[in-house]
């Protein structure tokens, strides 16, 4: 059993999460089954929002169906799966529904996550859509949101390259792989998940890449592309200025610099990880008796690269350095 569940019990004879919804009175403690006392909370306190309430009737709707007919909000808890905000996301995308919520009816046998997976199959899809993309209706943000869209269009039969703000650097072969996979944590996780495995990324580079933050940056694909293969091709080692690098392409990039970044991309890994850190090493050799690695990193992230970004910029960086790293291949 579920250790959120609380008592157990069977679907009650009403609906009551639609009935919160329609602004009813409602005792918390009535409510014996945990999960859906706490899905209750979470849906009163969700309509309060100006912005969502020409939602309420559509999520009406779902609540109702899911409610009486499903076991999903009696044997998933919030902190496993927060339905209220994801069927505000899917009352949002109602114009793209292919059937209505009550033409569904789940199969018994099927668990908890499965019936609400099929669920919205049901409501979104023609054709297969991979598991692990079910994670887009969690994704906080915009209503409609990329990878969203990016979950219909597939649903639709449609290619993903059609989608808006998709990645034109994603090669077929990446993309095939990527929707062939088994589990992932999002779309974006996936496609650089498939890029580190094409390119034979070491155990210490997927380390790196995954704690940097570049997986949620599918918009510059292109630019960490480029340097992922710079890396993988270099020594092991060179995995642990990963995040540094990033930092500083991903500045230059915001500030519209696109032929500094071009610039610096065609340098050599050992001169591109010079460049990167020669002010965190600056800030070391001042400050490095009082700080901790995590300070000086949150020292580059919030003042240095600042100052990094206003700086101005050749291909002809290394001139001037004091040292040279030792070499560490393209």
């Amino acid at each position: 059993m579920n250790t959120h569940h609380g008592q157990a019990s069977a679907c009650p004879q009403g609906p009551t999460l639609s009935a919160i919804l329609a602004g009813r009175a409602w005792k918390a403690r009535t409510l014996r089954n945990n999960c859906l006392r706490q899905h209750a909370h979470a849906l009163a306190r969700c309509f309060r929002r100006q912005d969502l309430r020409a939602l309420k009737q559509t999520c009406i709707r779902l609540v109702t169906i899911l409610e009486t007919r499903s076991r999903v909000f009696h044997e998933i808890h919030p902190t496993e799966l927060a339905l209220v905000p994801a069927l505000t996301r899917l009352s949002a995308y109602e114009d793209r529904w292919l059937q209505a919520p009550e033409d569904w009816q789940p199969r018994p046998q099927d668990d908890a996550a499965s019936q609400w997976a099929d669920f919205l199959r049901h409501l979104l899809a023609r054709y297969p859509v991979p598991r692990f993309m079910d994670a887009a209706w969690l994704v906080k943000g915009p209503l409609e949101h990329f990878e969203r869209d990016c979950w219909c269009a597939l649903g639709f039969g449609q290619s993903l390259r059609k989608v808006p703000g998709f990645p034109a650097s994603v090669s077929n072969r990446v993309l095939h792989l990527t929707l062939g996979r088994q589990e992932s944590a999002s779309l974006p996780l996936a496609i650089w998940e498939t890029q580190m495995d094409l390119l034979q990324a070491t155990s210490a580079l997927r380390r790196a890449v995954l704690a940097s933050g570049v997986t949620q940056e599918l918009y510059r694909h292109g630019v960490y592309t480029r340097l992922l293969e710079k890396f993988a091709a270099g020594p092991e080692e060179a995995a642990s200025h990963w995040t540094v690098v990033t930092q500083a392409l991903a500045v230059a990039d915001m500030e519209g610099r696109a032929g500094q970044v071009e610039a610096l991309l065609k340098l050599p890994l050992s001169r591109l990880i010079h460049h990167s850190i020669r002010w965190v090493t600056r800030l070391l050799k001042e400050n490095g008796h009082l700080l901790t690695e995590k300070q000086v990193q949150q020292a580059v992230a919030k003042a240095e690269l600042s100052r990094l970004a206003a700086s101005r910029w050749s291909p002809l960086l290394a001139t001037n350095l004091c040292r040279k790293l030792p070499s560490m291949g393209p």
